[in-house]
């Protein structure tokens, strides 16, 4: 909402609630009987990061591959990244990817998606559990009659 004062010499123009969207070229005009003037104000809009997507199986089986995705907004574009006890495992702009290309047992565990840009930060995590398909063992034996 664009709000307006104006008392005689000056106007002022009050954006309340603003959102990313209200950022801009402002263009202000004045002019009196003597003369006639304009100045042109671009106006950036900043937003904290915050997390808009979290994505993957939080089961990751043994052996099959595995992938967590983190999507993140925020103005300027934030980075993510995906740590496992505080180590940065993917990083991006926008958006992380973790992928496992074989799971083993030790995947398992806590992973904390991390969100932050100079504006603020966001961190959301998922506990991954392993699971372990059927193991078949096959027993030949020989049978003397």
């Amino acid at each position: 909402m664009l709000e307006s004062t104006d008392d005689s010499n000056c106007v002022t123009h009050t954006i309340s609630k603003a959102t990313s969207g209200s950022g801009g070229t402002y263009r202000c005009r004045a002019s009196n009987a003597y003369n006639a003037g304009e100045n042109l104000t671009f106006v950036a809009i900043s937003e904290k990061a915050e997390i808009t997507q979290i994505a993957g199986d939080d089961d990751f089986m043994v052996g099959r591959p595995a992938e967590l995705v983190c999507a993140a907004g925020g103005q300027p574009t934030p980075t993510v990244e995906w740590t496992k006890k505080g180590e940065v495992l993917a990083t991006g702009q926008g958006k992380a990817t973790l992928t496992v290309d074989s799971v083993s047992r030790e995947d398992g565990g806590k992973y904390v998606c991390n969100a932050f840009s100079k504006y603020g930060i966001d961190s959301k995590s998922v506990d991954v559990e392993v699971k372990v398909g059927p193991n078949i063992t096959f027993i030949t034996k020989n049978i003397k009659t």
